[in-house]
């Protein structure tokens, strides 16, 4: 009884390391993206749009997430692919600004 319980641990264990490492995969296949558009781009394009990224992120994962954002980090993707470092910023800044105001709108008081 002992040798079926660790053979089921150890394959437990197997399939929760196969399932980390396939996540692992997917969020390097992510920076991997992230890092093939920035390429051409200046240093603060690069930054802002990584910074939107994580804001539209944050955002989404609170439930606090607005279409204006998601529309202006498209809008910042598109510009990254024609290397327009200017549209960059000025889109990737809208971005993260409207994630953040989706955030903050979040604590405000419900009322009735």
């Amino acid at each position: 009884m002992s040798k079926t319980f660790i053979a089921i641990a150890l394959s437990g264990g197997l399939l929760l390391l196969a399932g980390c490492q396939g996540g692992m995969a997917v969020k390097h296949d992510s920076a991997a993206k992230s890092a093939m558009m920035a390429a051409g781009l200046t240093s603060e394009a690069s930054q802002a749009l990584a910074q939107a990224e994580m804001d539209i992120k944050e955002a989404a994962s609170k439930e606090a997430l607005w279409i204006p954002a998601q529309k202006a980090l498209k809008k910042a993707k598109a510009a990254a692919k024609q290397h327009n470092s200017a549209a960059v910023v000025k889109y990737s800044k809208k971005a993260s600004e409207l994630a953040k105001l989706g955030i903050a709108q979040v604590s405000y008081p419900l009322t009735h």
